[in-house]
C-alpha cells in the first residue's frame, strides 16, 4: 500500500481487495461524533428511529475516495499498523521551499526556540516544516510568525477569525515595517507578499479570481488562534475546505494559546490542517520568566435566585443576566478595583443591563458589541487607553485583545470552558513598565446547580493553570 501526499491532501493507493477492506475499516473506526451533532434534526430523527434513520452524528476523518488532510499523516501511518500491521510505503510530492534572510525583530530565548523546532522538523526522515505554537497569551506568538516571514519572504496568508485581530495582526506587521495586504471587512487588497484574511471571507470569496489565486499560489499559511477556527461542524468544514485549497503553502502553522482541548472532531481537523505541536510555553512559565505579570484572582459569590431552573440556558438568564444581586456585585468589582477594566459579557442583554447600573452609579465607562464598526472600537479603545473612560463593558475581545496596560477583568459572563476561563485570564496579563499584576475577577453562582457546577469547574481552571485563588 502507498499513501501519496501534497501539501494539504494525502490519499491512499490500493493494490488489492484486502488493502480496500483495510481502509474501509479503518474509515468506520476513525469516525468521531461532530460538535453540536446532538441539536441537529438529522441526529434527533436518528435517535427517534432507533438508528434507522438521519444522521448518527459522526463524521469521518477519511473521505470517501480515501483522501485526508495531510497533517494527519503521521496519525493515519500509526492507525493502519494498529489495525492489520500495516506499513504502507509514503510517496512525498511536495515541492520543497526553502529561502533564509535576516530577521530584525529582537525575539526572546523561547522564541528562538520555537522557530528552530519548527524550521527543523521532521517525520519519518522527511522535512515537515508544520505544527503548532503552543504560548500563553501574552507570550509573542505573533512575533514568532514576524520573524519566520522575515526569515523567508515568500508568499504567506495569515488567517485570523476576527475583524479586529485582523487590524491588530497588520498593525504588528506594520510595526516591523512589513507591508501586508488585507482581505477583510469588505477590504481586498491582495498585492503583498503577506495577507492577512478571516476565514469568513476566504470562504465567501474563494470563488472569486483573485482570492482563489491567492490561495492557490500560497506558500506558507499561519492559523491564529487556531483552537477557534474548527470549534464547529460548520466551522470545521470551512477549515478543511479552505485549507485544502492552499496545495502550495510548503509551510503550515498553528498559534493558539489553547490547542486540542475540544472535543475530538475539531482536534483532528486541527491537526490535518496543521500538524502537531511544535514548542509550548506557559502561562506559569512566562511568568516565572518576568515576561507576563502575576493574576490576583478574586472570586466574589453572588446572592441566590431562588426558584432558578436548573437546566441551561434558563438559569444562565434568571441566575446571571437577571439576577440583580449579582449585577450590583459587578458594580461593586468596578469600584473596588483599579482602571483601566474590561468587563467580559455573552449577551448584549446582559451588557445593557450591567451599562444600565453602572451609569446609575455614576461610573465612567462605555460598551462594545459586535455591530459596533472597527473605527468605532479603535476610539472607544483609545479613551480607555488615555483615561478618558475608566472601563469597556463588552461581548467582545474573548481573544486576540492586545492591551498591556489593562489593570482589571472582570468576567461577568460565567459559563465552563476550560479555553474561555484561560484565554479571559490572559487579557490582563501583558506587561508594560510599572505593572506588577492583574486583578481578575470572577462569580461563585449559587443560585441553581448547573450554575454552581460551571462556577467550581472555572476555579478548577484557574488553579490547574498554577493561580491561587481568592474566595470572598
Amino acid at each position: 500500500m502507498e499513501i501519496e501526499f501534497d501539501n494539504a491532501t494525502a490519499w491512499f493507493k490500493t493494490e488489492n481487495p484486502r488493502e480496500d477492506d483495510v481502509v474501509s475499516i479503518l474509515r468506520e473506526r476513525t469516525k468521531v461524533m461532530v460538535t453540536g451533532a446532538e441539536y441537529t434534526p438529522a441526529f434527533q430523527k436518528w435517535k427517534k428511529s432507533k438508528g434507522k434513520y438521519g444522521w448518527d452524528g459522526r463524521a469521518a476523518i477519511l473521505g470517501k475516495k480515501g483522501d485526508f488532510p495531510t497533517g494527519l499523516l503521521p496519525n493515519v501511518v500509526q492507525w493502519l499498523w494498529q489495525t492489520d500491521k500495516i506499513s504502507p510505503v509514503l510517496v512525498d510530492g511536495r515541492s520543497c521551499i526553502f529561502r533564509q534572510e535576516e530577521v530584525s525583530v529582537n525575539l526572546r530565548g523561547y522564541q528562538v526556540e520555537a522557530i528552530n523546532a519548527g524550521m527543523t522538523n521532521s517525520y519519518n526522515d522527511m522535512f515537515w516544516p508544520r505544527g503548532i505554537f503552543h504560548h500563553a497569551t501574552g507570550g509573542g506568538k505573533t512575533e514568532i510568525a514576524v520573524a519566520i516571514c522575515e526569515r523567508m519572504p515568500i508568499k504567506t496568508l495569515f488567517i485570523v477569525d476576527k475583524k479586529s485581530l485582523a487590524v491588530q495582526t497588520i498593525d504588528r506587521f506594520n510595526h516591523y515595517g512589513i507591508p501586508c495586504g488585507k482581505l477583510f471587512a469588505g477590504q481586498m487588497f491582495l498585492y503583498e507578499n503577506i495577507v492577512v484574511a478571516t476565514i469568513q471571507t476566504l470562504i465567501s470569496k474563494c470563488n472569486v479570481p483573485e482570492v482563489y489565486q491567492l490561495l492557490q499560489n500560497a506558500e506558507q499559511v499561519f492559523f491564529d488562534e487556531a483552537h477557534g477556527i474548527a470549534s464547529s461542524f460548520a466551522k470545521g468544514n470551512s477549515f478543511v475546505q479552505i485549507s485544502s485549497m492552499m496545495p502550495n503553502a510548503f509551510y503550515r502553522w498553528g498559534l493558539t494559546a489553547t490547542p486540542f482541548m475540544k472535543d475530538r472532531f475539531s482536534n483532528m481537523l486541527l491537526a490535518g490542517a496543521t500538524g502537531a505541536v511544535l514548542h509550548s510555553k506557559s502561562t506559569k512559565e512566562l511568568i516565572d520568566e518576568g515576561v507576563l505579570v502575576p493574576p490576583e484572582i478574586h472570586i466574589l459569590k453572588t446572592p441566590k435566585m431562588f426558584k432558578c431552573p436548573n437546566k441551561w440556558p434558563d438559569c444562565y438568564d434568571m441566575g446571571i443576566i437577571l439576577n440583580k444581586g449579582r449585577t450590583n456585585r459587578v458594580i461593586d468589582a468596578l469600584k473596588r478595583f483599579p482602571s483601566p477594566a474590561i468587563v467580559l459579557v455573552k449577551e448584549v442583554s446582559h451588557l445593557k443591563i450591567i451599562a444600565e447600573a453602572a451609569q446609575k452609579a455614576g461610573l465612567n465607562g462605555t460598551t462594545l458589541q459586535g455591530d459596533d464598526s472597527l473605527e468605532v472600537r479603535e476610539i472607544v479603545l483609545d479613551h480607555l487607553k488615555t483615561g478618558r473612560i475608566n472601563y469597556i463593558i463588552t461581548t467582545l475581545f474573548g481573544t486576540g485583545f492586545d492591551f498591556p496596560t489593562l489593570a482589571t477583568v472582570i468576567i461577568a459572563k460565567a459559563g465552563k470552558s476550560e479555553i474561555a476561563t484561560i484565554q479571559n485570564v490572559g487579557r490582563g496579563l501583558r506587561k508594560p513598565k510599572g505593572k506588577t499584576k492583574a486583578y481578575i475577577i470572577d462569580f461563585y453562582d449559587e443560585s441553581s446547580r448547573t450554575l454552581k457546577n460551571h462556577s467550581e469547574q472555572r476555579i478548577e481552571t484557574y488553579e490547574a493553570q498554577g493561580h491561587t485563588v481568592n474566595r470572598e
